[in-house]
């Protein structure tokens, strides 16, 4: 949804991440290779294809595979969560979201990639 969409690019700019978004499964799998984000947003429920599906698109290519996807979801099932796990999800956070967890997760997971890296 436009309100939603809004809402999750203005949380990130508003501390100082550069933000990208795509409307669709596709368009956001080309997208990424080539920009290397550090972190993926992803929610459950998009255009064209699965957030599921985009998961493990992004899980099976060598080159992105290693970038950290937060699922966003009003689907709040144990199943569903389990699912994102199993598909290369870090993390999962249900809708509506408190917009300081939101930063707190992805700032986690940025240190992570760090530490690892």
């Amino acid at each position: 949804m436009p309100v939603n969409l809004r809402l999750v690019i203005k949380t990130p700019k508003n501390h100082q991440y550069q933000v990208s978004c795509s409307v669709d499964g596709q368009t956001a799998l080309n997208s990424v290779e080539r920009m290397m984000p550090d972190v993926i947003l992803l929610n459950v429920r998009i255009s064209n294809m699965s957030g599921c599906q985009v998961c493990e698109s992004l899980t099976l290519n060598p080159v992105v595979c290693h970038i950290p996807v937060l699922f966003l979801s009003a689907i709040d099932t144990a199943e569903d969560k389990v699912r994102a796990f199993e598909l290369g999800g870090v993390d999962y956070i249900t809708k509506p979201f408190y917009t300081k967890e939101l930063i707190k997760r992805v700032e986690h997971q940025i240190q992570l990639a760090h530490f690892q890296h």
